[in-house]
């Protein structure tokens, strides 16, 4: 009998650590992905950014705001972007990096895109994509 309620005390104690666990983590992984903002862009289309890490590593999400949520990728807001062009029913996506040479004085910026991707918005509203 006193066995029994050792063992019902123990996985007590063993469910309430994991759930503690569990809240702990949920909130931690929260925090990680913290939204920064919504830009509406052509079409209806919205590009939602959030923070992955406080060292300025981002991603971004496209979006209809209905039909799907694809994600698009990660950068680093330092010296990173993502530039879209819609076209029709397709939407262009460039992800950009850019380099200053000659600080503090004769700043000079180059870019070189390091990344292309095109959607087609007819099948990601065909699918329901939500990632």
């Amino acid at each position: 009998m006193v066995l029994i309620k050792q063992n019902e005390r123990m996985i007590r104690k063993f469910f309430s650590v994991c759930i503690i666990l569990i809240i702990v983590v949920s909130i931690l992984l929260g925090l990680l992905k913290r939204h920064k903002f919504t830009h509406k862009y052509c079409n209806g289309l919205y590009v939602e950014a959030y923070e992955v890490n406080l060292e300025g590593m981002n991603a971004e999400y496209l979006t209809d705001s209905v039909n799907f949520r694809i994600y698009i990728g990660n950068y680093d807001s330092e010296n990173e972007n993502f530039y879209y062009k819609c076209t029709g029913d397709s939407v262009y996506i460039e992800k950009v990096e850019s380099d200053e040479e000659g600080l503090p004085n004769n700043t000079k910026t180059t870019s070189r895109i390091i990344e292309k991707k095109t959607v087609d918005l007819k099948t990601l509203i065909k699918q329901h994509r939500f990632e």
